[in-house]
């Protein structure tokens, strides 16, 4: 049935292209004009980030051409990386072992956390073209090699549908649902990110060695929260833990589901509250609660929500005193953050998100070169004019802090999985190649699926020095760290690490917890 659908796709995409021939004939495509950021190459390889934040509008009756999907506020962790992966090819293009007469050139689009966007990039992708045309390559000579994103996991799903049936490789840096490990659904998706089946093995883990027996949970209404939350709460009934309530986070506010969320919480006498949700959909919810002075539990904080700092803020700090957080382990890239202090709008022409980010870094504005000088004269008025000579070394903000961002080093990974998959296809001897008599890819002009081989079958280490490979299910082998939530005397939360969680080749696991490094809530003592 699967293929079926696959193939019906496919033939209607073809049905979509164009007719030029036909004199009676009007078919066509509308416009999309898709643009990004570029740098060309031999090899393309493509990225999808939501680098803005989206701009959300009331549904339209359609009596009206709709409004394209407007994004909004940049978002710096995710600007990060761009760079990285900007970053990673600029080393391997000047690496005299990978690819060594092979220049790797980037495509990005920012997908604004929108489906709909991500679609249009991931097309924009394939085709080479700003109008994309479904089934053709624009692109002259140089191939696409892989799609490396998207970030939340309900993006991934809609291109890895797409990317699919073209058996494109796709790679996704921070996308954690079970449901993409099913590979007769999701034939060329992979990830660098462990798969939420293992962090919720992870977290039941974590409760049954402290011995906790009634539990409450909260969990997103997503696919990243319902499905990792209900695993959850299988291996809980397995250990013989009791769920004493399980409530649901709306995607969109509402008052009165968040009332009731928080009424739950208030009333119920479980103490141990785990929570499967991203950080900004949590926010409200947590809000309220420590607005009701709700104390004395001790909370579980999944990878949505543990690495961020949205919640190290004075609202915050009596009810997550003690959190235990799980979060994939930071990863060392060195030289990367010299390479973001030097980032600047002159030098870095092809990067179309600099100039505001210089801008809102700085809180200056560029002036134009057509701009008359009555303008120039009222824009100065207004806020201060950019000048060029602006240092981002003098700047405190978070955009240079790579620990705190587990999710950058994972997209670092990725661009590394594809320059070594395509390694593998240069090197290959004819004669002694994988494919049909023995013979390679031509590493110019291969099939999407040919290089997918090799995506397959690659396994390095990475600066960390652990072992990179994908398994049956495309997924990385996993590793957590759990931390605790300090609250130090300066008033801000300061994560310790307590723990750690890491699979092998073997399959084998367990966790590994320091009992005497954790700081508990003051009323750590009533907990059950």
């Amino acid at each position: 049935m699967q293929e079926l659908m696959l193939m019906t796709l496919t033939h209607l995409l073809m049905l979509s292209v164009p007719v030029k021939d036909a004199a009676n004939v009007t078919c066509g495509l509308s416009s999309v004009n898709v643009t990004g950021y570029i740098k060309q190459g031999d090899i393309i390889i493509g990225g999808i980030i939501p680098v803005h934040s989206a701009k959300t509008y009331p549904p339209i009756p359609f009596t009206e051409t709709p409004s394209i999907q407007h994004c909004n506020t940049l978002q710096l962790r995710f600007y990060q990386h761009v760079n990285v992966m900007a970053f990673a090819l600029k080393e391997i293009n000047k690496n005299s072992y990978l690819l060594p007469t092979i220049t790797l050139g980037l495509w990005i689009y920012d997908s604004c956390n929108a489906p709909s966007r991500s679609l249009q990039g991931t097309m924009w992708q394939l085709t080479g073209n700003k109008d994309p045309i479904p089934n053709y390559a624009c692109r002259g000579t140089s191939p696409l090699a892989a799609v490396i994103g998207d970030n939340q996991s309900r993006m991934s799903i809609t291109i890895a549908q797409l990317l699919g049936v073209y058996k494109q490789t796709q790679i996704s840096y921070a996308s954690t649902v079970a449901t993409l490990s099913d590979k007769t659904l999701f034939p060329s998706f992979l990830r660098t990110v462990p798969s939420d089946d293992l962090q919720s093995l992870v977290i039941a883990r974590l409760i049954t060695f402290f011995g906790w027996t009634w539990i409450g949970i909260l969990a997103e209404n997503n696919d990243y929260g319902l499905i990792g939350s209900q695993m959850l709460k299988e291996e809980l009934v397995k250990a013989g833990v009791c769920v004493a309530f399980y409530e649901i986070i709306p995607l969109f506010y509402s008052q009165e589901k968040i009332q009731r969320i928080v009424e739950v919480v208030k009333k119920m006498t479980a103490r141990v509250i785990v929570v499967f949700s991203s950080a900004d959909n949590l926010y409200p919810v947590m809000l309220a609660i420590a607005k009701s002075d709700i104390s004395g539990k001790v909370w579980i904080a999944s990878d949505g929500w543990a690495p961020f700092p949205l919640f190290n803020e004075k609202d915050f700090f009596k009810i997550l005193k003690g959190t235990i957080g799980i979060s994939v382990p930071a990863g060392n890239i060195p030289s990367f953050k010299e390479y973001l202090y030097n980032l600047h709008p002159l030098r870095t022409t092809e990067d179309i998100f600099v100039r505001q980010f210089w801008e809102e870094a700085f809180g200056c504005r560029w002036a134009d070169h057509n701009m008359d000088q009555a303008t120039l004269q009222e824009l100065s008025r207004e806020r201060k004019l950019c000048t060029g000579k602006e240092d981002l070394r003098t700047l405190n903000i978070s955009f240079s802090d790579i620990p705190s961002l587990k999710s950058v080093y994972n997209n670092y990974i990725a661009v590394y999985m594809v320059a070594h998959a395509l390694h593998a296809m240069y090197a290959c001897e004819p004669g002694k190649g994988p494919f049909f008599n023995g013979t390679c890819g031509d590493i110019k002009q291969f099939e999407p699926w040919q290089l997918l081989h090799y995506v397959w079958k690659v396994h390095f280490q990475n600066t960390m020095g652990r072992e990179i490979f994908f398994d049956q299910k495309g997924n990385p082998p996993a590793a957590y760290d759990i931390n605790n939530w300090y609250l130090p005397s300066s008033g801000s939360f300061t994560k310790v690490k307590i723990g750690h969680y890491e699979s092998g080749a073997a399959g084998s696991w367990d966790i590994k917890i320091n009992t005497s490094a954790i700081t508990w809530s003051e009323d750590y003592a009533q907990v059950r």
